[in-house]
């Protein structure tokens, strides 16, 4: 998702719509990884807290989803004037900020730092599952269970 992010933002300084739309395969690819969080949160969480677990793995996309809009739009509105017009632009042979690359660039540093959180805060730990029973192992552990005949 931040190599799309970053790729968007350097659109405007390529010039080209094939690679705008490459830029977006990229993020729409990154942007598949919403299912494999869910799975994450499922296979490492105990059962007993899961639920709250996935909830607060939603809770969380969905405020993600409803103030970056509005983070972008601030950003937008900062780089025009009254008219409408660009302002504040920043541009080098390699970079371009503006109100259409700046939502993209913040995009993208936010998504660099939550990838530094999960590299160096995140502690794997997967839950303990129980083998499965064969015939063989089901006999075993029946006989084991039971009191000796007198």
């Amino acid at each position: 998702l931040s190599t799309g992010a970053f790729l968007y933002a350097q659109a405007g300084v390529v010039g080209r719509p094939l690679f705008l739309i490459f830029a977006q395969s990229v993020m729409g690819f990154g942007s598949g990884t919403l299912g494999v969080t869910r799975a994450y949160v499922a296979e490492v969480s105990p059962k007993k807290l899961r639920t709250r677990y996935l909830a607060y793995l939603a809770l969380v996309r969905d405020a993600g989803f409803t103030v970056t809009p509005f983070a972008g739009s601030a950003l937008a509105y900062f780089f025009t004037d009254e008219d409408g017009n660009e302002e504040n632009v920043v541009q080098t042979s390699y970079f371009l900020l503006n109100m259409y690359t700046s939502p993209a660039y913040l995009l993208f540093i936010c998504c660099v730092v939550e990838t530094l959180m999960v590299v160096f805060f995140l502690e794997h730990k997967r839950r303990e599952v129980m083998p499965k029973l064969t015939k063989m192992t089901s006999r075993r552990l029946k006989e084991a269970s039971e009191p000796p005949a007198a």
